[in-house]
């Protein structure tokens, strides 16, 4: 046997039906502009991005010319510092030549010093001029940085400083292998030896062999 539902049940039923699908409809439905706003946030996410891009790139341009600019200018100061030195060392070779003519006058006047006991005054003054005249060349020398390298008599022979140019006979007083006398005297620049020293060193006398 059928039943009926009353009129008024099945209105009820079919009206909860009609509202619980209008709610899912709500839920599922995207609010109106959100889709534009979404485009609008993934353009401007895109925008920031490529900003960036943009501002990392011009970090690296400027690293990269900030570096070659320190390069040139480094190179640039060792150009100059090369133009000095080149400069001073060739000054210094003149001066240097002045200086070994004085020392070989200062060297004549001591040998007539001692042979000589009484020395006119005017001599004497021109003597001193001489001395005082080495002494302001070494002291012009080293200004620049050029300096003498003492190479005492009676030290071992040292070719980085020294070239010998003569031997003698060997004493108890310096043996063999040992500076007799500095002729020319050596000369450096900033630790390098610019001009070598020209001495005589001792050296065993050859023994007679017998026939």
């Amino acid at each position: 046997m059928r039943r009926f539902f009353p009129t008024s049940r099945v209105a009820l039923a079919l009206a909860a039906g009609v509202r619980a699908q209008s709610t899912a409809e709500k839920k599922l439905t995207i609010p109106e502009g959100a889709k534009e706003r979404k485009e609008l946030f993934d353009k401007l996410t895109k925008s920031v991005e490529e900003h960036k891009k943009s501002v990392d790139e011009s970090k690296k341009n400027i690293l990269y010319t900030a570096a070659e600019a320190q390069n040139i200018r480094r190179k640039f100061n060792d150009e100059i510092d090369a133009a000095k030195s080149e400069a001073v060392l060739n000054f210094g070779k003149d001066m240097i030549e002045i200086s070994d003519s004085l020392i070989a006058v200062c060297r004549s006047i001591a040998e007539y010093r001692k042979k000589k006991e009484n020395i006119e005054p005017k001599v004497s003054s021109l003597f001193s001029g001489v001395d005082l005249s080495l002494k302001v060349v070494d002291s012009v020398l080293g200004r620049h940085g050029i300096k003498k390298v003492d190479i005492p008599l009676g030290s071992k022979y040292n070719p980085d400083t020294s070239v010998h140019t003569f031997t003698s006979p060997e004493t108890p007083e310096v043996p063999a292998g040992c500076v007799t006398e500095v002729v020319k005297q050596a000369y450096s620049y900033n630790g390098n030896i610019v001009r070598h020293a020209e001495v005589g060193i001792a050296e065993k006398p050859d023994k007679d062999v017998s026939p």
